[in-house]
């Protein structure tokens, strides 16, 4: 096998079996030779190297996991806080229509009223 073959076989057993979460029985022969190979190492360095670069592969993936769980909730709390600063303009702003509407109305009677003298605010 020439070094392109070994490193493409790498790959392709890597990418089959990290996402599911371990190599089991041939794969990881397989991929131990092929990395022993590879690297001109013995099969049980070779071993090793997996077994750490797989508990990397792992421990990477759970640090992802954590750090997307965290933007998460700071995105919820974010929108959170926008809907209740939503909610509190739309009812200052109701507010701000009913006094608006109550100002307007007693101006309106004041003047149509005959004789009503109307006093300033």
């Amino acid at each position: 096998m020439t070094t392109e073959q070994r490193s493409a076989e790498i790959t392709s057993l890597l990418g089959r079996r990290i996402a599911p979460g371990g190599f089991v029985g041939e794969e990881r022969a397989r991929l131990d030779a092929r990395v022993a190979a590879k690297s001109g190492i013995p099969p049980e360095e070779a071993s090793r190297r997996v077994l750490a670069m797989e508990a990397a592969a792992q421990r990477t993936a759970a640090a992802a996991a954590t750090r997307a769980r965290e933007a998460t909730d700071a995105t919820a709390r974010a929108t959170s806080v926008g809907a209740f600063g939503t909610v509190a303009a739309l009812l200052l702003g109701a507010i701000a229509a009913v006094l608006g509407a109550r100002r307007g109305t007693r101006d309106r009677i004041a003047l149509l009223t005959p004789g009503h003298v109307r006093r300033p605010a």
